[in-house]
């Protein structure tokens, strides 16, 4: 394989994971900003402290559980 066709693999590559990403994170943000004042969170510490820690938690667990799988 030629270096420029490898050049234009690896742009591909990265254009297509770019894509992967921002389309994701665009959606999310739409329905954050236009789905997220309707729904009734009651703003307190409880709440605050589930919705910090709640995405570390389960990657935590996920990766725990991922580790525990490949022994």
């Amino acid at each position: 394989m030629s270096s420029q066709n490898l050049n234009n693999r690896l742009s591909e590559i990265n254009l297509y994971f770019g894509l992967k990403i921002l389309l994701p994170s665009v959606l999310i943000s739409v329905g954050i900003k236009f789905l997220g004042p309707q729904l009734a969170i009651p703003a307190t510490t409880m709440v605050v402290l589930a919705i910090v820690l709640l995405p570390s938690l389960v990657l935590g667990v996920a990766l725990l559980w991922r580790g525990w799988q490949q022994r």
